[in-house]
């Protein structure tokens, strides 16, 4: 958001942005100031490459040609001579005066005129750049925040892996010792089938062997 003021007039811009594939521009261009349409996207596109883009504007001017004033003198003409006619007839003091005939509805009317086109362009132009500057440092700064939180949970994850690269080659040693204490236990003595043990131990490794999920997380930080 930002606002400039110059020759008598006021602009004011805020810019909203939302994530989006595509770079989708929606303006709320006041109909005075539609012949500013391609100032609005042509700064918007070469600042922006993505996003849904919504543009507020709130303009006034100031300036001392910026409304006219017109007469109904018909309408003057028809007041002021039914006064005086309503004077002499009731014979009463004419208390019409001018103040009460402008007050008198439809008797003045007030019009936007035209715009200088050239100095509400440069304004435009100027509060464009400016507004579209402002949001960009704000995406930075809110960016660089996302990513020290994104570095922060990556460094997690990769302590967390490592302490399972030192631990997943012991798995596969101590499933061998337990389920041999295990055998021995039940048989009481008699001789294991070391060939049996081994095809238990291998197809356990099998199963536990995690190097692969190690290898994609590893490629994913």
């Amino acid at each position: 958001k930002f606002t400039v003021a110059e020759n008598d007039r006021i602009i004011t811009i805020e810019i909203k942005t939302v994530n989006n594939r595509f770079l989708e521009i929606n303006h709320r261009l006041p109909k005075a100031l539609s012949f500013c349409e391609d100032i609005v996207r042509n700064t918007l596109k070469s600042a922006l490459s993505r996003g849904n883009v919504d543009v507020y504007f709130d303009y006034k001017n100031n300036s001392e040609k910026s409304r006219e004033v017109s007469v109904d003198y018909a309408l003057a003409n028809e007041l002021v001579k039914n006064s005086a006619q309503l004077c002499e007839k009731y014979g009463i003091l004419n208390n019409f005066n001018v103040s009460e005939l402008m007050r008198y509805p439809d008797v003045l009317s007030v019009t936007e005129s035209g715009d200088d086109e050239e100095i509400v362009r440069c304004l435009i132009q100027k509060c464009m750049t400016r507004t579209v500057s402002n949001l960009n440092s704000m995406k930075e700064k809110e960016g660089a925040t996302i990513k020290q939180d994104l570095k922060n949970l990556i460094d997690s994850i990769e302590e967390y892996l490592n302490q399972v690269k030192l631990r997943a080659p012991l798995v596969v040693e101590e499933y061998r010792e337990k389920i041999s204490a295990r055998i021995k236990e039940i048989l009481q003595g008699v001789e294991i089938d070391e060939a049996k043990l081994l095809n238990e131990v291998a197809f356990f490794a099998d199963k536990a062997d995690v190097n692969e999920e190690m290898q994609r997380l590893t490629s994913h930080i």
